[in-house]
């Protein structure tokens, strides 16, 4: 995780040097072209990334006793939460 934050920082570094004196929707078109290079060479990167293909060998999280669990606790706490009589003061803490 750490390493993918590097990464982040590394490209935001790279396209704020030639961007750093746009603004508004010069700014905005300058983002959206970076993010569509960064997508064509996810797509195309070869043994990276293998391709339109995807990334192999990566193990299935999810499981049905999984989702059946998380379901259940996610519904349990729900309902704790919603039981509280005064449970919209727990929203918003002012």
């Amino acid at each position: 995780m750490v390493l993918g934050a590097l990464i982040a920082g590394a490209v935001a570094l790279i396209v704020r040097i030639p961007t750093l004196r746009l603004k508004g929707d010069y700014l905005a078109i300058a983002t959206l072209g970076v993010s569509e290079i960064i997508r064509i060479l996810i797509i195309n990167g070869g043994d990276l990334t293998n391709g339109a293909a995807g990334i192999l060998g990566i193990p299935a999280f999810y499981q049905l006793a999984n989702g059946v669990f998380l379901c259940s606790y996610h519904n349990y706490f729900n309902h704790q939460f919603l039981a509280q009589p005064n449970w919209t003061s727990n929203l918003v803490s002012s």
